[in-house]
């Protein structure tokens, strides 16, 4: 599965670059060489639509600061530092992964 932004996550467009991630993974894993300039172009495409549209919000007359605020700071690319891992989160991972292996869903099944 792709990510997608969360600012995307209801857009009225697709995401190619989810598409893209997941492909190349699976192209490796099957050592399957997959043409993807057609995504690549999409992709591109959906970044300038992206860019128009935050340049129209940020232009916007009536935008609340904390919206303004969170658009500078994806526009900008910063991440959070969420500091390093703590033990208990790399417990809990480890246990996710030993659930995958075992093929255990966590549901009950």
């Amino acid at each position: 599965m792709g990510e997608v932004p969360y600012y995307l996550q209801a857009a009225p467009w697709p995401y190619p670059k989810a598409s893209i991630s997941v492909l190349e993974v699976l192209s490796r894993i099957l050592r399957m060489p997959l043409d993807l300039r057609e995504l690549y172009e999409m992709a591109e495409k959906v970044d300038q639509n992206i860019e128009q549209v935050l340049d129209a919000l940020a232009n916007a007359e009536e935008l609340p600061d904390q919206v303004r605020t969170e658009m500078e700071r994806l526009k900008q690319g910063r991440r959070p530092d969420l500091g390093p891992i703590t033990e208990g989160e790399k417990h809990e991972i480890m246990e996710h992964i030993d659930e995958l292996f075992r093929g255990e869903t966590g549901n009950g099944s």
